[in-house]
């Protein structure tokens, strides 16, 4: 996978690669769901399209619809978000990930 012309060169980079792959087809290609959360250990940084945060570990979180976010190794989380909201994001990300299998 290459992002911007270039290999992956940080577990943060390369797992956005691998989220961005699985939302093709939704809007912005970007999570489609409203998203709460607590963070375990770790970091995650969310990119929006008018800011970036970054979540460590004991932070609580709030992702608006269009976000990407991208965890660095080792990171681990709670999210909660609305069920039918989700359901489309996850369909996506089925769908990509088998036409993936196949070879597509």
């Amino acid at each position: 996978m290459i992002i911007a012309d270039r290999e992956p060169r940080t577990a943060r980079e390369w797992f956005r690669a691998q989220i961005i792959r699985l939302w093709c087809g939704l809007p912005e290609t970007a999570a489609s769901a409203r998203t709460g959360g607590y963070l375990l250990a770790g970091t995650i940084t969310v990119s929006c399209a008018d800011r970036e945060e970054t979540y460590q570990a004991g932070d609580a979180s709030y992702m608006t619809p269009g976000h990407v976010p991208a965890a660095e190794a080792g990171t681990e989380f709670i999210q909660f978000s609305p069920a039918e909201q989700l359901a489309e994001t996850v369909a996506a990300m089925r769908a990509n990930a088998q036409r993936t299998a196949q070879g597509g």
